[in-house]
């Protein structure tokens, strides 16, 4: 891709490729055994040739989870952003990594709400303007929860 885009098809071939090359019907079972996402071999071979490129948050949750415990590498959900480089994950540690990773893993949780699951469900059918978007208010939202909660992490009214 140009201007700075970075194709979803590339990505998923290299994670593809370090984690040993598996088909998408074998990957597909993978990530089902391991995340408990169904995902089929079809739709990862789409992807992976570039017929598809919106996923749902649902399903890029369980390709981060999927390949980070399978490489041993922090795959996080921005890893899928457009924006961000193809090689990222293997070019060092992000400054906030750590802080990213958690984020993450709070926002996973929450996942299990029913209202975050409508808004999921949202951000799937966004394009990537509007998903970059959302995730800048979701951001400045938490950053504002964060500046009122006291020491004990408990919001103040």
């Amino acid at each position: 891709m140009s201007d700075g885009q970075y194709d979803l098809a590339d990505k998923l071939a290299r994670l593809m490729d370090a984690a040993g090359n598996p088909s998408t019907e074998r990957l597909a079972e993978s990530i089902r055994d391991h995340t408990g996402t169904s995902i089929s071999g079809a739709y990862l071979w789409q992807i992976k040739r570039g017929k598809r490129a919106n996923l749902t948050l649902q399903h890029l949750t369980a390709l981060s989870t999927y390949f980070s415990h399978e490489l041993g590498v922090r795959i996080t959900l921005s890893y899928f952003d457009p924006t961000t480089p193809v090689d990222l994950p293997w070019s060092g540690p992000e400054a906030d990594g750590d802080d990213r990773a958690r984020a993450e893993q709070d926002f996973s949780d929450a996942m299990r709400d029913r209202g975050v699951r409508r808004i999921a469900a949202r951000y799937g059918s966004m394009d990537p303007v509007q998903q970059r978007q959302l995730l800048a208010i979701a951001d400045a939202i938490a950053n504002v929860r964060d500046e009122t909660a006291d020491d004990s992490g408990t919001v103040e009214p």
